[in-house]
């Protein structure tokens, strides 16, 4: 095993610590959406009331139960596109 001397110990922590430091690159894209979300008016939707297009599962036995699970794309804001879920 190789020892490492305080000064080289020091300049790893002060390299690691500027990584954790740095600010990550975002993309256009979710910058812009980060920004959006700022900007979007709460509680202008009514939540979805399951069995209003939202389907449940359905009794399949005792204590079972069976869904389908698959991905849609439903509109939560009115200022926003559609969303996968």
């Amino acid at each position: 095993m190789t020892k490492i001397t305080r000064r080289e110990f020091m300049k790893i922590g002060a390299g690691v610590g500027g990584l954790i430091a740095a600010p990550w690159s975002i993309t256009s894209a979710s910058a812009a959406n980060a920004l959006a979300g700022s900007q979007l008016k709460p509680f202008v939707s009514a939540l979805p009331v399951v069995g209003n297009g939202l389907v449940t599962a359905t009794p399949s036995g005792l204590n079972s139960y069976t869904c389908t699970m698959r991905q849609i794309a439903r509109q939560v804001h009115p200022d926003l596109p559609a969303t996968p879920l």
